[in-house]
């Protein structure tokens, strides 16, 4: 999360750059909502981009969202409970959650944040070039996601592969060595340091780069411990765009009721993993 410091010093709010739980964050997101000059938070929860920004809340509450149970893969979504109601009371309650969020992409968020739109932004690491980039007049700080149960924060692996074709091709071993080059420990370190993500190569995450407090890269690198990726099921993409993602965004503006968002992304998402394993 991305937080407007000043805001957070006027309002005599510690920074929670050591991390903070879901109950902290919510005072002060509630404190730092001024509308219509600005509001407490605004994430992208248009599009594919819902769940992405919604997930590690729902791990913090003890939801798997989809995984192996008694050795079978399954949706578990009843303990999410509490954080997708959360979230639809900062869009309802409290006018915490910005409008925004659910048609503005999440450069144009970005961007604002640097603006004054919004107290809190919650997107990736790598979005503090566009925020550097936007010169704010305000300092500004990225501080760890609010934590509840487990501490978990959404990770997505990049990885690189050398497509089947080469071998009919003849090319494959000169993929291999363009592959091998580009993710040695120095290529690696200088690819991911400047996308302003991190390597996953544990020599390449070991440059001092990644730990200096220069535009909060410690702070960033001390959340990698908690990424989780989502689902390694085939089924996942599917089951995430065509029903989990527009079922949250259905709830969240109140076109859906949670017993139903929860039992309807269940039996559907449950009938789609049994129609993989056939």
């Amino acid at each position: 999360m991305y937080v407007n410091a000043d805001r957070f010093a006027e309002q005599k709010i510690p920074i929670p750059d050591k991390g903070w739980t879901w109950d902290e964050f919510y005072a002060a997101a509630k404190k730092l909502t001024k509308p219509p000059e600005y509001t407490g938070l605004a994430a992208n929860l248009g599009s594919t981009q819902t769940t992405e920004d919604l997930s590690a809340w729902m791990w913090q509450a003890g939801a798997e969202i989809m995984g192996v149970k008694d050795g079978k893969w399954q949706i578990d979504l009843e303990p999410a409970r509490d954080a997708l109601a959360l979230w639809q009371d900062m869009i309802w309650k409290d006018n915490i959650v910005s409008s925004d969020s659910f048609s503005a992409a999440t450069t144009n968020l970005e961007e604002a944040f640097t603006l004054g739109t919004y107290s809190i932004l919650q997107t990736g690491c790598w979005a503090r070039r566009i925020v550097t980039e936007g010169k704010p007049k305000f300092k500004w700080r990225m501080v760890p996601l609010p934590y509840k149960k487990v501490h978990a924060n959404s990770d997505e692996p990049q990885v690189w592969g050398v497509v089947s074709q080469s071998k009919e091709r003849g090319t494959f071993d000169a993929a291999l060595k363009v592959l091998t080059w580009l993710t040695n420990k120095d290529n690696q370190t200088a690819i991911a340091y400047g996308d302003w993500l991190f390597p996953t190569r544990k020599s390449a995450l070991a440059d001092p780069r990644f730990s200096t407090t220069d535009n909060d890269w410690n702070v960033a690198t001390g959340e990698v411990q908690y990424g989780r990726s989502y689902a390694k099921h085939p089924a996942w993409t599917e089951f995430d765009d065509r029903m989990l993602g527009p079922n949250i965004q259905r709830y969240l503006q109140k076109q859906m009721s949670l017993d139903d968002m929860i039992s309807q992304s269940t039996a559907d998402g449950n009938a789609l993993i049994a129609k993989y394993q056939k």
